[in-house]
């Protein structure tokens, strides 16, 4: 090496290390923790005058109530659907069809079910041309849980 690069290489040298050390110096602290809230009242007035109270217990609503199905039903299994549909470049469906909740309920009642729960669709798209005429075919799997009411 030249001492024109050996100095070029010195210099490059003491730029990393010094913006090493800027790094290391820039690091934020720590924030302070945030102060804890004050406690809600047990019992606040609407209003001066007013007779009415209302009660705070520091809770969410969501926890107040606490929601028991009062349906019971029973498993009856998975049921499975499969359907293709083709596509123009629009999006307008030219052949098949997609997934309705009718086909899944068709598979159910053939099991015996009164409903289904738990429905999971998955679209899987692939672009198909030929000739210069661009298809889209989408392929759709559906799965649910059929279920009877007790």
């Amino acid at each position: 090496m030249n001492k024109k690069n050996i100095g070029l290489h010195i210099l490059a040298v003491f730029a990393v290390l010094a913006f090493g050390a800027l790094g290391l110096a820039s690091t934020a602290s720590t924030p302070a923790p945030a102060p804890a809230p004050a406690p809600a009242p047990a019992e606040m007035p609407v209003s001066p005058t007013s007779t009415t109270v209302i009660t705070f217990n520091g809770e969410g609503v969501f926890e107040l109530y606490k929601v028991v199905p009062r349906v019971n039903f029973t498993s009856l299994g998975l049921i499975f659907v499969e359907s293709v549909a083709v596509m123009d470049s629009r999006g307008n469906i030219i052949e098949g069809s997609r997934i309705t909740r009718e086909m899944l309920m068709r598979e159910a009642h053939r099991l015996g079910a009164d409903d289904i729960v738990n429905v999971r669709t998955d679209e899987i798209s692939t672009i198909v041309t030929t000739g210069g005429v661009r298809r889209i075919m989408v392929e759709y799997k559906a799965n649910a849980v059929a279920i009877k009411y007790n």
